[in-house]
């Protein structure tokens, strides 16, 4: 194998990235890697005015954040059908869920199935494992 003569390898390109840590902490003035001077930088938030905390700051709109949940509270002796899912929930005569029959997504076993919610002692029942069924007879 014959050597290489004459040709050197080419430079490598340096990014601000290879320079990361030394950009993260360097300070307004201080000389960067590749030569340059850090400068401060303005933020959106740098003009940010604080706000309060209220006992009217939540709405009737706030619980538009989570999407369309299946309610884990319902009337005794109800069902509820979500709307996004199909999900169907079966509420006890407490009004919490008993049973929830799932449409939309599976557990490796399935769709439909269901789970149970179990009493389990405490403050609120939790949902069991899944389970097949038809809703077919």
């Amino acid at each position: 194998m014959a050597a290489r003569t004459g040709a050197s390898a080419p430079a490598r390109i340096l990014l601000p990235a290879d320079d990361g840590l030394a950009i993260w902490f360097a300070k307004p003035g201080d000389v960067l890697p590749d030569g340059t001077i850090a400068t401060p930088v303005a933020t959106p938030l740098a003009d940010a005015q604080p706000f309060e905390y209220g006992d009217d700051a939540l709405s009737a709109d706030s619980m538009d954040l989570a999407g369309n949940l299946t309610p884990n509270m319902g009337p005794a002796g109800s069902w509820y059908t979500n709307p996004g899912s199909g999900q169907m929930r079966m509420y006890g005569q407490n009004g919490f869920p008993v049973v929830d029959f799932d449409f939309d997504h599976d557990h490796g076993q399935g769709i439909p199935h269901a789970h149970n919610w179990e009493d389990n002692g405490g403050p609120f029942p939790i949902r069991g494992p899944w389970m097949r069924f038809s809703p077919l007879p």
